[in-house]
């Protein structure tokens, strides 16, 4: 029996306002768990398939997925389909069961994903000197060379116990990259399914000081990856190093964005 627990991380937005949750979990008829991060608890609609937890100490995504895979397994829930709340889907949950049906030794399904403007953002492909999104055709691909991102990807939850879980010192950015590494140490291959999923990033930042902060987070969550080799450390260390480049030039703050990247992604310490 296929048995899915869709799981959607909050922060600071309204259950009825998610893109996941009024977009593929519409015609769901079982249970979902959402695992809210905000410091004030959530308003939900009238919905007995809600499955509420609040976290206003905001631990991370990480700690989030680990938190609802642990009731998926207590509950015997097969899989788990791990959700961001910005994410719009264009195709229904029968897609991933018809997956499943057709693949059943297969342990990850994920569908691509793009933005609002086309541009591609998943899966990755990390053989290239800077993880790249690429355009791919639904199929079979081995994991330890393209990585699907978070929202979307539909784990069985024995697979994702065998690898560990999320790791939860990588709390928000890479903790995808992480998860997919060790991942790619228990199962060969996953699944892209024929679906897409659009991420809107319209309503980004831009205030300086508050894309700082938000960059300081993507060092302190980048920076607990654990790489399957030397060459895929060093090649995603300089990764974070040109973002940070990108960054400082993009804010006119290059001193100050270096600063914090060899204080805290370099040295480790907590603060810049």
């Amino acid at each position: 029996m296929i048995k899915i627990l869709p799981v959607i991380i909050l922060y600071r937005q309204a259950l009825t306002a998610c893109r996941s949750y009024n977009t593929l979990l519409r015609g769901y008829d079982g249970k979902i768990f959402v695992f809210d991060n905000s410091p004030e608890a959530a308003m939900l609609p009238d919905d007995p398939r809600i499955i509420y937890y609040h976290a206003p100490e905001n631990p991370g995504i990480s700690t989030g997925y680990n938190f609802a895979a642990d009731y998926a397994l207590k509950n015997e829930f097969s899989w788990l389909l791990l959700l961001d709340q910005d994410s719009e889907f264009t195709f229904p949950p029968a897609v991933y069961i018809d997956a499943v049906c057709k693949n059943p030794e297969i342990g990850l399904f994920a569908p691509a994903m793009k933005t609002s403007q086309g541009i591609p953002m998943s899966p990755v492909n990390l053989q290239t000197l800077f993880p790249t999104a690429e355009e791919m055709t639904p199929g079979r691909y081995p994991l330890k060379s393209y990585v699907p991102v978070n929202s979307g990807s539909l784990v069985s939850t024995e697979l994702f116990w065998k690898c560990g879980g999320y790791n939860e010192k990588v709390f928000l950015d890479h903790s995808d990259y992480d998860f997919m590494e060790r991942l790619a140490m228990v199962t060969e291959n996953f699944i892209l399914i024929d679906g897409t999923v659009i991420q809107d990033y319209s309503g980004d930042e831009v205030d300086p000081e508050r894309i700082c902060k938000r960059f300081i987070l993507f060092l302190k969550s980048a920076r607990n990856c654990v790489w399957r080799t030397l060459f895929r450390k060093l090649k995603m260390d300089f990764f974070v190093f040109c973002r940070a480049l990108i960054v400082g030039k993009q804010l006119n703050m290059r001193l100050k964005i270096l600063r914090a990247w060899f204080k805290i992604f370099v040295l480790r310490r907590d603060e810049a």
